[in-house]
């Protein structure tokens, strides 16, 4: 189960896409839609009525927690060479997890 998703938003004003935007307009006009995708998604996950899921929203995950499912690679900087990360190192960071008994599932949101 997860808990339900306050009703309020960050964003009162929305942006007009007609608009000529500044730069800072135009990236504060972008998290404001991978926010609002990201409630999308938030509120279907809801309405799931299985009480074995638990659902982490944000989560961040180490390099060696990545590690542990791709196996050693090569760098992502400096392609060719071997990855250089520390396994306490932040990763990344993945909007949903879901998990049950018997599977998990990684959800990345794109808008």
């Amino acid at each position: 189960m997860i808990p339900p998703a306050p009703n309020l938003s960050e964003y009162i004003d929305k942006y007009d896409l007609d608009s000529e935007l500044s730069k800072n307009n135009r990236e504060s006009q972008q998290r404001q839609q991978d926010y609002e995708a990201e409630v999308i998604v938030y509120r279907a996950l809801e309405k799931l009525q299985d009480p074995d899921m638990i659902v982490l929203h944000g989560l961040k995950y180490t390099h060696g927690q990545y590690k542990l499912f791709v196996g050693e690679h090569k760098s992502k900087e400096k392609p060719g060479e071997d990855c250089k990360m520390k396994n306490k190192e932040i990763e990344q960071e993945c909007d949903f997890l879901v998990m049950g008994p018997s599977y998990f599932l990684v959800i990345e949101v794109k808008n």
